[in-house]
């Protein structure tokens, strides 16, 4: 889910939020160990449904998407997303 939130956001949201670039290497750090070890593979039906979740929501009302990302970052575990832009 943070991985599938913070592309989306970096696309969606340029400008209006931070990324907390210790958080995102620790996360992709995390992404890859799950791909080494043969998991990304069950992740990956999960992760599209993110993405389009995350896609429509966006589209909707990006303002209030891009509001909202750090909150559910947050919720993630991994609060890679802050606000205020970068």
């Amino acid at each position: 889910m943070a991985v599938a939130l913070l592309d989306v956001s970096t696309e969606q949201c340029a400008g209006l939020l931070k990324v907390d670039e210790t958080v995102k290497a620790t996360l992709f750090e995390h992404f890859h160990e799950y791909d080494i070890a043969g998991l990304a593979s069950l992740l990956s039906r999960p992760l599209n449904s993110f993405y389009e979740d995350f896609t429509y929501q966006a589209k909707q009302g990006r303002a209030a998407f891009c509001r909202e990302a750090p909150r559910q970052a947050a919720r993630t575990g991994y609060p890679v997303l802050l606000s205020g832009g970068g």
